[in-house]
């Protein structure tokens, strides 16, 4: 028994499992999409067991008759039906209609039943439902059309019966129905033709509106004329009448907010007991209905606002006196009637394009140029389609396409290989206004572009500077220092620099006293490792300070400039170190000791002495005026000179460029000792004159010159300090030779 229950459990449980997978198949297949197109449009909308759709094409339809819709759901997607019929005669269980134009055929002729007496385009009428950037219109007459048949185009003939409510979008409307953004562009063509007719509702937009709310929302006529009225000969009602309004026929409830009419109106009447009443917005308005921001284009003065009755206090409207005509339409900020009107979508609903009303952007192509001209130095944008490949032209980037709306491209913002290392993108901008900031460093984005009405235009993007930092400093601040060129205070060493693209810098490297001069800039790298940057200019003075102007960002290498570039993102012409993730470079001052010329010529010959200075024995040159003998010497330092005179030869004295050294003053320090101080200006070198003769009588064993030089100057002048030191070897001879 166990085995049978189970048996039967587990049978009801598949069962079950088979009907749950079934009901759920069902639910998918209603909730999908069904595409719709010129084949399939009349079969599958008419299937009351399909409910949502989406057209892929523009719907011609063949002898139409309209259909009653619930609980739908149909996205024009930006294409429209052509129809010589309503396209619904009911709409209504929560139906939405979006996206959607709907055209009256040529020679459109309508006639009304005793069963169908409402009339509008796109629904006879409309119940608790939703429609939103819809239009209806009437078809122009084709290129090539003969005069004959032109009149066949660009209006609705319909002829009513009985109490017939007719308008051009929706005759009536009702239960908490919703439009907006929506608008007729028609000629609409009203005769009554019941003879016992009483009355008949006309609205340019809509026949009748009932508990329903309207917003922006307008009509409009194709030509000169919106609607036009009359009756036929047949009446013989004594009490027939037409009530027109250029929106509305009549509004007898509900809200009817921002809306406008425009175009010729039938003038009011009376025929014998018939008559036809006008107004340029409403045919009549119940007290309790709210009308606000209602505006007419029709200058008729034998026309009234509204037909019948006076407008309650919800009611509010503005003529043509008090604002421009709509051909002046440029959105908000201007003195026109969308200054005026609240909540008229100018970026992504609406749009101005060459007629004098506006447009809903849905059904139109839009422009997305490129504004090259714009672009900072090193950018460019190219044009992407949906699946990100180049939008091309006989293998060449495109710089304008033209797309409908909707449409998703991307913009490919970049900076060039040239600059990649010197820019980073800063902004995208559509016809100057901002499109997106790049908030990171990046040389390269990919802008997804939906194209609308506040999307197109001329796209540019600007960039701005990659900063790099930029260390200088001295080699020994004992020897000379660095300094921000005119600033008087040297560089603190843990200061950074910013360089940037074309960006100059100056530094000025200055000798802290004159025992030191500058040598060289160099650039060092994070291992330590020296680049020469500038070498010292030989023309320049002693102790005159070197000046350096670094340019950043070119690879052109000229005498005033020291060039510091990147080879790329991660190279430079010179070395450079990541301190806390930025390149940093180091460039780095280098000074050296103060070195002068020491040229000591003898007047006698080689064999005569041998020089020693610092204990280094000098090379002798014979020269014209004697033997010379050449070294350099540090200023400031002490530097021993000694003269050994060969046996036989007696040193004289010295002298300092032709000055005899006996006319300075010289002091005695002893038997074995003197020494004597001079202060020279030697302009760059010092020459010392030893007058050495032989003598055969009496010699000088020895002779010890002691030198010391010491400088302390300016730029222009350096002082000496020379010390002479005279030994003896034979005590007795020491002092007659001074």
């Amino acid at each position: 028994m166990k085995k049978i229950l189970c048996f039967l459990t587990g049978f009801c449980v598949c069962l079950g499992l088979g009907v749950v997978g079934f009901s759920a198949g069902d639910v998918s297949a209603e909730s999908s999409v069904i595409e719709l197109n010129n084949a399939n449009f009349a079969a599958d909308i008419k299937n009351t067991e399909n409910k949502n759709f989406v057209l892929t094409e523009d719907i011609v339809l063949q002898n139409w008759e309209s259909i009653d819709a619930a609980g739908i759901t149909l996205n024009g997607n930006g294409f429209s039906i052509t129809t010589a019929a309503p396209l619904f005669q009911t709409i209504s269980g929560g139906s939405t209609i979006t996206n959607l134009a709907v055209i009256a055929a040529g020679d459109f002729q309508w006639h009304a039943t005793d069963q169908t007496k409402n009339f509008g385009l796109l629904a006879c009428n409309a119940l608790g439902s939703t429609f939103s950037n819809v239009y209806v219109t009437c078809a122009s007459a084709p290129d090539g059309t003969p005069n004959a048949d032109l009149e066949k185009y660009g209006e609705m003939n319909i002829a009513a019966l009985g109490s017939g409510v007719i308008g051009g979008m929706f005759g009536s409307v009702g239960e908490g129905t919703i439009i907006k953004d929506a608008y007729a562009k028609i000629k609409l063509e009203v005769t009554q033709t019941d003879e016992n007719a009483l009355s008949t509702i006309v609205g340019g937009f809509v026949g009748k509106v009932s508990g329903s709310t309207i917003t922006n929302c307008f009509a409009v006529p194709m030509d000169a004329d919106l609607v036009k009225a009359t009756f036929a000969t047949n009446i013989i009602s004594s009490n027939a009448q037409i009530l027109v309004g250029g929106f509305a026929g009549q509004i007898e409830s509900g809200t009817v907010v921002n809306i406008f009419a425009g175009g010729a109106l039938p003038a009011n009447q009376t025929l014998d007991t018939k008559t036809i009443a006008v107004g340029k917005i409403a045919g009549s308005v119940a007290q309790t209905s709210v009308l606000k921001n209602a505006y007419t284009f029709n200058q008729n003065a034998n026309l009234s606002l509204l037909a019948q009755g006076q407008a309650g206090a919800s009611v509010a409207f503005l003529e043509q006196s008090t604002f421009t005509a709509l051909s002046n339409f440029v959105g908000a900020g201007h003195n026109n009637i969308w200054d005026t009107t609240a909540e008229w979508d100018t970026i992504n609903v609406w749009c101005k394009k060459t007629e004098t009303f506006p447009v809903l952007q849905t059904f139109q192509n839009f422009q997305i140029t490129l504004n090259a001209a714009q672009n900072s130095q090193g950018v460019e944008i190219e044009i992407l389609d949906e699946l990100q490949n180049p939008i091309e032209e006989d293998g060449v980037a495109v710089t304008k396409v033209e797309q409908k709306y909707g449409t998703n491209i991307f913009l490919k913002v970049k900076i060039t290989e040239d600059f990649a290392a010197y820019s980073k993108l800063s902004t995208l901008f559509c016809s100057n206004a901002v499109v997106k900031t790049f908030t990171t460093e990046t040389t390269e984005a990919l802008v997804p572009i939906t194209v609308t009405g506040g999307t197109s235009g001329a796209y540019s993007a600007t960039s701005e500077n990659v900063t790099y930092k930029l260390k200088v400093l001295t080699d020994n601040k004992n020897q000379g220092n660095v300094y921000v060129k005119g600033a008087p205070v040297g560089i603190d060493p843990d200061r950074f620099f910013e360089v940037s693209y074309l960006g100059l810098q100056s530094f000025v490297a200055t000798p802290s006293n004159n025992s030191y001069t500058f040598e060289k800039w160099v650039w060092v790298a994070e291992d330590g490792t020296e680049t020469p940057a500038l070498i010292g200019d030989p023309a320049n003075e002693k102790l005159a300070a070197q000046t350096l102007t670094l340019k950043f960002g070119d690879e052109n290498f000229t005498d005033n400039f020291v060039y510091l570039y990147m080879l790329n993102a991660d190279e430079a012409n010179v070395p450079f170190a990541l301190v806390d993730g930025e390149k940093t470079f180091t460039l780095k001052a280098k000074f050296t000791t103060h070195n002068e010329n020491l040229n000591i010529i003898v007047s006698s010959n080689l064999a005569s002495v041998d020089v020693y200075v610092s204990s280094m024995l000098l090379m002798g040159v014979e020269e014209l005026e004697g033997i010379n003998f050449s070294c350099k010497v540090t200023v400031g330092m002490m530097v021993e000179v000694r003269l050994e005179v060969a046996e036989g030869y007696v040193f004289n004295g010295w002298s300092v460029k032709n000055q005899s050294f006996s006319s300075l003053v010289d002091t005695q320090n002893g038997e074995d000792e003197m020494s004597t101080t001079i202060h020279v200006t030697p302009n760059g070198e010092l020459t010392l004159y030893a007058d050495i003769t032989k003598e055969e009588v009496k010699k000088v064993d020895l002779t010890w010159l002691w030198i010391t030089l010491g400088g302390i100057g300016g730029a222009a002048i350096i002082t000496l300090i020379v010390v002479l030191v005279v030994r003896r070897k034979r005590s007795e001879n020491f002092l007659q030779y001074y």
